[in-house]
């Protein structure tokens, strides 16, 4: 370690915890210099050190599956490459399935896993017992054997790693306080330490549990809790074998992993207990918390039922320490909204060591290239809104936070935890309508109606849900009819001044220059020429725009326009999204039940597709924006949230075919998924560009001034596109594919399913996917011998470049 403090680094990274040092290690690997890595106390003392050490691959994305698999060869080859001991291990892992949805899930892991290149076997309870002899193996349906799985020494890895970083010229300050950072304007300039200043070009944040507090220090929203995480270490146990595999018994919330000839059994508690809600002490430094047997006596009890000879052996240790949870349990990465050259990497949720060297890797992609290499916007620490932080939230939330991650991945399934955050004006009215509703953002939305209240008992499984009649009963209304949905929850900006068209046309890939009343489907791009995000925009006047972007991205787009906008420009971005009420009337009797509000022209000729106008709307002026995200005939409206429960009464006061029927999001994503309609954060993403996304046709390469990305989306084009976004038809008796599928064609992979729904229309599971390799003309790929692989069983499918329901949108534009 070093002794003296410099006045300046190039890039100071704040924590000397594994992921903190396996940043370092990327940094200086990719050639970057004067890297200043500073801890508070000693290396490993905030969580690191107490880290079980287990190293997975399997992760809920394709992206983090990939990183985990990078992680395992760093790991294999990092003690050879420094010297330092590492204890890393390729033992494998065995998850255990006690009930059939548990091992409906693995069997779809299996074959995920697969299709990445991980060697991965089903297990019945008999080769289960064959393996394990010591389990227990009565109670189960099977398992998911990983081979290559495995586990490492937490504290000697992360030495590992910083002696890999100090070996490239890193330097490592042990005991020195960082109290502060100091900034001007949209930079950070220094980092205070024991009363002095270092400047600094680039600062990292890995401050871990701590990074909640030490957001405070620029204003950051850094949502997450420390929370008290327990296991026990058992006596030496005679005969268990090293390469005893790391086992997860979800179904009970508990993992097993040989330490050293004993075990150790820990847990993710159905209810956490949040720990150190008024802050962390001062003095933390491998600090144990105190042990709550209780707490912990429903997991022993799991374990003593897996493993039965446990019974017989002693308990040598009974830990209790913190690890850091957020509200989504997804990590908090990226760079920091409103500052260029700060970044923060935190909030692990039990993942820090399996992960550290995927971070290390994304993070040092982001500091030298801007994008990283994959898809890891589900981290963007740009998507917190500032209620995330709230203490109140943050404890009721992380009780559940920690169990969900032993919880069976149901598709449509939402936290019951912290709910009732953001309501809608109309959210009484929906909820005595019987709606069921999800959260996203905090936002309560309705998914689906039911008749009476016991039709909102969820039946949760891979196939048909219990809502499946309701939501089809939606989808059909809109495609015959008329439906109606409460879109108070869609994230609304204004982007007004003297320069809006200006700086609107620099950062959207499509010609903004557009009269006023015209509104466009666009997408923003990132210097890679990646889809940042995709929205509409509305013309509004000579100097303003109406922004509708995804309730999912409220924060994180409006943080990322904001960052594009020139800062000597004539021009503010307001977030509107809680001040406006939205509405969306849609199907082919839409004209018919909005004229009962309004007694505008709605006619065709008078009121075309992508067109805007002010009408009267029941007792107010609304925008009224004609697009449909279900793709038929449709207006979306927008107005003051106080009018939105009387405009909605008066709809609901029409009778027979006029009335609109209460339509959920189930219904919409089918309808838009028939449509071949995109869903960003599924079939588009910062790694994804209009090219392979189908979304050319958006983007105006001849604009005056140009746009962002356009230079490197101009050189994809010219290489050629590899790659391109298909719709698929499963036929009627095969299982639902809803992400991360296998694709193959002609019998070799080709891709991965993004996203799919039922469509009712179609009559079949309708989903998307990107496929690479072979030909990628229309008539190719609708001429190709496809497949999709669902749980280890692979189905013949219909693909198709164009959208299968009303290919030439005619509906939209009736």
């Amino acid at each position: 370690m070093h002794n003296e403090l410099p006045d300046a680094a190039h890039v100071i990274i704040i924590g000397g915890g594994i992921i903190g040092c396996s940043i370092a290690y990327h940094l200086t690997k990719a050639g970057v210099k004067d890297v200043v890595v500073l801890e508070r106390k000693q290396l490993t003392s905030g969580t690191t050190w107490h880290a079980a050490g287990i190293v997975g691959q399997l992760r809920p994305t394709r992206s983090w599956t990939e990183l985990a698999k990078y992680g395992v060869e760093l790991y294999k080859s990092l003690e050879a490459e420094t010297g330092q001991a590492t204890g890393f291990k390729q033992n494998g892992s065995l998850r255990l399935a006690q009930q059939p949805g548990r091992f409906e899930e693995l069997k779809r892991s299996c074959t995920f896993a697969l299709s990445l290149g991980i060697e991965a076997h089903m297990r019945t309870p008999r080769e289960i017992s064959q393996q394990c002899p010591n389990l227990r193996t009565d109670d189960l349906v099977g398992g998911l054997w990983i081979p290559s799985d495995g586990q490492t020494n937490p504290t000697d890895t992360t030495m590992a790693l910083a002696k890999g970083a100090r070996l490239n010229g890193a330097r490592f300050f042990e005991g020195t306080n960082v109290t502060g950072i100091l900034v001007d304007k949209v930079r950070v300039t220094c980092v205070e330490v024991d009363g002095r200043s270092i400047s600094a070009d680039i600062v990292i944040n890995c401050t871990g549990m701590w990074a909640h507090e030490t957001g405070k220090w620029t204003g950051t929203t850094v949502p997450l809790q420390a929370v008290e995480h327990f296991y026990i270490v058992t006596e030496e146990i005679p005969g268990l074998p090293n390469n005893f595999p790391v086992i997860r018994d979800n179904d009970d919330a508990v993992y097993y992993k040989e330490d050293a000839g004993k075990l150790l059994i820990g847990a993710t508690e159905r209810e956490a207990k949040p720990w150190a809600m008024n802050g962390i002490p001062n003095d933390f430094c491998f600090d144990e918390l105190v042990p709550d047997h209780d707490h912990f006596l429903p997991s022993i009890e799991s374990a003593f039922k897996r493993i039965p000879s446990l019974a017989d052996i002693g308990i040598k240790t009974f830990f209790n320490g913190p690890e850091s949870f957020t509200p989504d349990q997804r990590m908090q990465l990226g760079p920091v909204p409103g500052y260029s050259n700060y970044y923060i990497a935190a909030g692990m949720n039990t993942v820090g060591i399996q992960a550290a060297a995927g971070i290390g890797k994304v993070m040092t992609e982001l500091v030298t290239e801007g994008v990283p290499s994959l898809d890891v916007s589900d981290s963007d620490i740009r998507r917190n809104l500032p209620f995330f932080a709230n203490k109140q939230y943050l404890f009721d939330r992380t009780i559940e936070s920690v169990g969900a991650h032993a919880d069976i991945h149901w598709p449509y399934k939402h936290l019951w935890s912290a709910r009732g955050a953001r309501r809608t004006p109309l959210h009484d009215r929906l909820a005595s309508s019987f709606a069921f509703f999800g959260q996203t953002n905090g936002w309560e939305r309705a998914l689906w109606f039911g008749s009476s209240k016991n039709d909102l008992d969820v039946r949760y499984s891979f196939g048909p849900q219990s809502w499946f009649n309701r939501s089809m009963d939606e989808h059909l209304a809109v495609r015959n009819s008329v439906g109606f949905l409460d879109y108070s929850w869609f994230a609304k900006f204004v982007v007004i001044g003297r320069d809006a068209e200006k700086e609107l046309n620099r950062i959207c890939a499509s010609d903004v220059s557009v009269p006023v009343g015209k509104v466009l489907y666009t997408v923003l791009l990132n210097r890679s020429g990646g889809i940042e995000t995709d929205l509409t925009v509305v013309r509004t006047g000579e100097q303003s725009y109406l922004l509708l972007c995804s309730c999912a991205n409220q924060a994180r787009d409006y943080n990322w326009i904001k960052m594009q906008l020139s800062s000597d420009a004539e021009v503010t971005l307001l977030d509107e999204t809680s001040s406006l009420a939205g509405f969306a009337i849609m199907g082919p009797g839409a004209r018919d039940a909005m004229r009962h509000l309004t007694a505008s022209d709605l006619t065709n000729e008078s009121f075309r597709h992508g067109t805007s106008r002010l009408i009267d709307f029941g007792y107010t002026q609304a925008r009224a924006v004609r697009i449909s995200f279900a793709g038929e005939l449709g207006w979306e409206i927008y107005f003051s949230v106080e009018f939105a429960a009387h405009s909605f009464d008066r709809l609901r006061e029409l009778s027979g075919s006029e009335m609109p029927k209460l339509v959920g999001l189930h219904a919409l994503d089918s309808l838009r998924i028939e449509k071949g309609f995109r869903h960003y954060g599924h079939d588009i993403s910062p790694v994804d560009t209009p090219l392979e996304a189908g979304l050319d046709f958006l983007v105006s390469y001849g604009k005056p001034g140009g746009f962002v990305g356009r230079e490197e989306l101009i050189k994809r084009k010219d290489r050629g596109v590899e790659r391109k976004l298909v719709q698929f038809l499963l036929p009627p008796d095969a299982p639902f594919a809803y992400h991360d599928e296998p694709i193959y064609r002609n019998g070799s992979f080709c891709g991965h399913v993004t996203s799919g729904a039922y469509g009712h229309t179609l009559g079949g599971w309708v989903c998307l996917g990107y496929v690479s390799g072979g030909p990628l003309d229309k008539s190719s790929i609708e001429s190709g011998q496809f497949e999709i692989e669902v749980g280890m069983q692979k189905y013949a499918v219909t693909a198709s470049l164009t959208p299968m329901y009303d290919p030439r949108s005619l509906r939209m534009r009736s």
